[in-house]
């Protein structure tokens, strides 16, 4: 007897405070945005998968209970998609008895950086039942903090060691004053983290960006949390031993700006006091793709 169709949706992410450190055990900052995937899944007559970006259909990949690669036409994808389903059987093999048709649909550009890996780990996660973390260790690595952002209702602190998860209240006073903009240099968050792990960090550096993180629980305004910003970046800064966005391209912006997840690509994040004149001020500089909070919050 053929199954019914699932469904399952899985949200994007934006870490706004944490990248790299994360990794050495500092809380992230996150929230989840509207920006997701889609799965469906249902009984059909051969093993076949289909992904589509914004209504166009990209990837395709037709296979065996064997998880044989017939036809596709993108090689890398169907190869690591293929090991990922392969890792799943290995824990679920009943749910490989009869072909399915699995389609995940993306609302957003896949350049845009906000998680097309973790909200498929997530939504094979949800599909299968087994562990979405487990799955991302092995086979994208990172904190895991966009596995918890998926499924999240709402901005969230996320703890790698522990895989805790809170949710965090941002105050309105606050988000009404950020924008959220495409730099359009698509880093690859891979080659990041494997390059940090060899960075060098002193406890006493670790102990400032925890105390500028904790300090979050704290503003109630957009002063306040700019303060955290501009020190949040300047930490970075040392560390990583590169110069802020701010510094690098916008030098004459009134207020703060601050990169979001691997510096230098996807997207940063910009605080205003008018959203309007603020959005101007970029797209005059040639960014086009701004967003504000209210428009990418769940």
């Amino acid at each position: 007897m053929g199954m019914s169709e699932q469904s399952f949706n899985a949200h994007g992410k934006l870490m706004l405070f944490g990248e790299y450190v994360v990794m050495r055990g500092l809380p992230a900052i996150a929230f989840p945005i509207k920006m997701g995937q889609t799965l469906t899944v249902s009984s059909a007559s051969e093993w076949l998968w289909e992904s589509f970006e914004l209504n166009k259909r990209w990837f395709t990949l037709r296979f065996n209970r064997k998880l044989e690669i017939l036809e596709t036409n993108n090689d890398a994808v169907a190869e690591k998609l293929v090991s990922l389903l392969g890792d799943i059987k290995l824990q679920h093999a009943a749910i490989f008895e009869e072909p399915k048709h699995f389609v995940v649909r993306s609302n957003f550009n896949r350049n845009w950086g906000f998680g097309s890996s973790a909200t498929l780990i997530s939504l094979l996660g949800q599909w299968s039942g087994v562990d979405a973390y487990q799955l991302n260790d092995k086979h994208f690595g990172g904190s895991g903090y966009d596995i918890a952002a998926a499924i999240a209702q709402g901005p969230i602190c996320y703890e790698r060691e522990t895989r805790q998860v809170r949710s965090i209240d941002l105050p309105k006073e606050i988000t009404d004053k950020l924008l959220f903009v495409y730099l359009g240099k698509k880093q690859n968050s891979q080659l990041e983290v494997a390059k940090f792990s060899s960075t060098s960090i002193s406890e006493a550096q670790l102990s400032e960006l925890r105390e500028c993180i904790d300090r979050l629980n704290f503003v109630e305004n957009i002063a306040q949390f700019e303060d955290v910003v501009d020190k949040h970046e300047a930490l970075l800064s040392v560390i990583l031993e590169r110069s802020n966005l701010k510094a690098l391209e916008f030098g004459d912006y009134s207020y703060s700006v601050k990169s979001l997840g691997a510096w230098g690509g996807d997207f940063f994040m910009a605080t205003c006091r008018n959203s309007d004149e603020a959005r101007m001020y970029f797209i005059k500089r040639g960014y086009e793709v701004v967003f504000t909070y209210d428009m990418l919050k769940v």
